[in-house]
């Protein structure tokens, strides 16, 4: 199981989603330039006065963790490999459910008033981005496999 690629293409899709969680997502100033303002999934550091103004980043959390127990519960899956591709998929489409999510909670704080933009994207929303690349690699390392035990049925 560990020695197959897809399942450490899967591990690190789940590490990176786990990682994502504890680093900066983005980073503005304040409108009155008093401080930094830094978002993590969990919530904000130095935030304002005004924190309360601020759009919830719980959401973005709520489906990096759906994101990361459909990934790794994939990973136990080897011998159903129909069903690991299903999953995959359906974990690409959370993902991207991910990225529109964050994206419009950017904005939002953006928008709201507190802080100026341009938004200056930290290490964490790239992150967000690996697990995708992750699963499409694993995708297709299962279709591959998936080719040769057919190849081999055929054999037979």
């Amino acid at each position: 199981m560990i020695q197959r690629i897809q399942t450490l293409l899967l591990l690190l899709a789940v590490v990176s989603c786990i990682t994502a969680v504890f680093l900066p997502m983005a980073t503005y100033r304040t409108v009155d330039n008093t401080g930094i303002l830094i978002v993590f999934m969990s919530g904000y550091e130095n935030a304002t006065a005004a924190h309360e103004v601020l759009p919830s980043m719980f959401f973005v959390l709520l489906i990096d963790i759906l994101l990361a127990a459909i990934i790794f519960i994939t990973i136990f899956l080897f011998r159903r490999r129909a069903l690991q591709i299903r999953l995959n998929n359906i974990s690409k489409l959370v993902n991207i459910a991910l990225l529109v999510v964050f994206f419009i909670t950017i904005s939002q704080i953006e928008k709201s008033g507190v802080v100026v933009t341009p938004t200056t994207y930290n290490i964490g929303a790239y992150l967000i981005l690996a697990p995708f690349i992750f699963v499409v690699l694993a995708n297709m390392a299962i279709r591959r496999d998936e080719k040769k035990v057919r190849a081999a049925d055929r054999l037979r």
